[in-house]
């Protein structure tokens, strides 16, 4: 039990290592001119990005509370779920979470249903405002002039979308979860996604206010199906960069996204050395005691 404990100790501490190691690389790469935005972007943007960001965490914390009554303290290990999902790649989160919890006495006797099925039903829930937002993106793509740009790109993605649907003919084989807790499920997930949807608009909106409404609904329609796509990771990245190209160098659009995106990853860095901070003194703390008793003079 204590060579598990120990294992786990120094496990988290070698992730969190990797995790800031990951955001540190890549937000080196910045460019001055988005360093600069971040400076120029009013405090209400920040206020509303910062909203944003813990939209995700707050929901899977309150489907959790309501499943396995997690304390209040495993915030902190959903935090750093959603950051591994988004520094490392698609799911790897989950599999951190999956192990984390069945480790806990107590908390769940089966920790992977509950994980996989909070999971499908959170990609149905994004499916089915990915084919909403797409609905209304044909008829604000002629309005913004953007039909030759991201055209093209929507409608492929509706094929991979409408695939995932597939899942509700085997509904009885795949949910482990009880009808009541499924409906909950689906209910926060899709509140999570309203939420998600209006506070992305906000901000860009506050932080460009001549932009055009239909622009930004056509871009968070983009970046929905960006999000569909598994083991992706930094999707806000890798969205930004494919606006770059899209817009251009000079395009101040692409340039806030790309803002956004590395802000993204200060906070991802934010995050871990917050909540990996008590993972590293204890790894610290044993290590000082190993080596104390190790130098102890013999009686």
């Amino acid at each position: 039990m204590k060579l598990s404990a120990a294992c786990g100790a120094w496990a988290g501490g070698l992730l969190a290592v990797a995790l800031v190691a990951a955001a540190l690389l890549q937000i080196s790469r910045a460019s001055a001119e988005a360093m600069a935005m971040i400076q120029q972007l009013s405090p209400a943007v920040w206020i509303g990005f910062v909203l944003l960001y813990l939209t995700q965490p707050v929901a899977d914390m309150v489907i959790f509370r309501r499943l396995w009554r997690l304390p209040l303290k495993g915030f902190g290990v959903i935090l750093r779920k959603v950051v591994i999902n988004e520094v490392l790649f698609g799911y790897s989160g989950e599999l951190y979470f999956y192990v984390w919890a069945k480790r806990q006495p107590g908390l769940s006797e089966a920790p992977f249903g509950a994980v996989k099925d909070v999971n499908i039903l959170s990609a149905l829930a994004g499916n089915v405002l990915t084919l909403v937002m797409l609905l209304i993106s044909t008829f604000a793509l002629p309005g913004v002039s953007l039909e030759h740009e991201l055209g093209p790109a929507l409608w492929p993605g509706l094929g991979v979308v409408a695939l995932s649907f597939c899942v509700m003919f085997f509904s009885r084989k795949v949910f482990s979860l009880t009808r009541a807790e499924l409906w909950f499920v689906a209910r926060i997930h899709a509140l999570r996604l309203l939420v998600f949807s209006c506070l992305t608009l906000l901000v860009w909106h506050l932080a460009l206010p001549d932009v055009a409404l239909g622009v930004w609904l056509v871009l968070l329609t983009s970046r929905l199906l960006l999000a569909r796509l598994p083991f992706v990771a930094n999707k806000d990245l890798v969205f930004a960069n494919v606006v770059l190209v899209l817009f251009g160098t000079g395009s101040t659009t692409a340039l806030l996204l790309a803002t956004l995106a590395i802000a993204t990853l200060a906070l991802h860095l934010a995050v871990v050395a917050v909540v990996s901070t008590p993972v590293v003194l204890q790894i610290v703390a044993k290590a000082a005691r190993r080596l104390g008793m190790g130098n102890k003079p013999a009686t």
